[in-house]
């Protein structure tokens, strides 16, 4: 989908509305005219799976198959759009978008950190002191398996297509296990890495740079232990500001001061600044990939 055709689903904290008690605002930006039109959310609460601070901890998602929006992030909706994970205390949920009916698919297990989808699996990380572990979670029969064992010092962070990312906090390191070959490499940088996010092709964004500085250089890093940096035309990026989407071949960067970057292979990466629309949300999130506007239109008034 062109620029001049993309809706990009994004969310930020609006003006306080004391008749749905919100703080949060959702809409659709027009990229190639900058402007912002609010929609319609019937998001459910679901404990911590609904963003109600200020902090920017919590996520909103545009479900584009389901054409509505979910109280999780993008990595917790299922490949097929019409159900959602999400962690409450340490137990994880399931919830059927379009029934909205949530069922409990684990609980009993010290679950830290549920990571997503993958292969039709969910992926979570469980927590010993500073080690960490992997485990694949099957929806249809809630039946786990370690796939990765307790490590001192791991981190597994971000679920791609066909891998489960992970890295040590400041630190060089990265991890990757492959979900079709069920194996674990890792490997060394030279400097920090923060990992981000993941692209549209399975590989892992990430930070490098000085983090106590809090800034860093994006790079894109590949299976076979090479990286790839981004040209950010000078600007420095801070590991708290930013939120990735995949899309396609593209990947959207989020960054606090209503800032919005691009990259695709063939464009490079580019910023779109939008902070003279006074309409746009405080604290500029992207929530998904691009839709159309008919797509738009007719999730307007879709149920979930």
């Amino acid at each position: 989908m062109s620029f001049s055709a993309c809706q990009l689903p994004v969310w930020g904290f609006g003006p306080y509305d004391p008749s749905t008690a919100s703080l949060y605002q959702v809409g659709f930006l027009e990229v190639s005219t900058g402007m912002f039109t609010p929609a319609p959310s019937t998001i459910a609460s679901h404990g911590e799976a609904l963003p109600v601070d200020a902090t920017g901890s919590r996520a909103i998602s545009y479900d584009r198959a389901a054409r509505t929006w979910v109280p999780v992030r993008p990595s917790w909706i299922s490949p097929d759009g019409m159900s959602y994970v999400y962690l409450s205390g340490h137990v994880v949920h399931i919830t059927y978008v379009r029934s909205q009916s949530d069922r409990v698919l684990l609980s009993g297990q010290q679950v830290a950190i549920l990571i997503g989808w993958s292969g039709g699996l969910i992926y979570y990380s469980t927590r010993q002191a500073s080690s960490s572990d992997l485990w694949a979670l099957d929806p249809a029969t809630g039946k786990t398996n370690q796939v990765a064992p307790m490590q001192p010092g791991s981190e597994w962070w971000y679920a791609a297509p066909d891998a489960i990312w992970g890295s040590a906090y400041y630190t060089g390191k990265i991890a990757r296990y492959d979900t079709k070959t069920h194996l674990v490499s890792a490997w060394a940088l030279d400097g920090l890495v923060d990992m981000i996010g993941v692209d549209s092709s399975g590989n892992a964004i990430v930070l490098r740079g000085d983090f106590m500085a809090e800034s860093g250089q994006v790079a894109i890093m590949h299976g076979n232990g090479s990286a790839t940096l981004l040209d950010s035309a000078g600007e420095v990026f801070k590991p708290t500001d930013i939120t990735v989407v995949a899309d396609g071949e593209r990947t959207w960067f989020s960054a606090d001061g209503q800032r919005l970057w691009v990259y695709s292979a063939d464009t490079g990466l580019l910023l779109l600044d939008q902070a003279s629309n006074r309409s746009l949300p405080s604290g500029l999130v992207v929530a998904g990939g691009c839709v159309s506007k008919a797509e738009v239109s007719l999730g307007s008034s879709a149920a979930p």
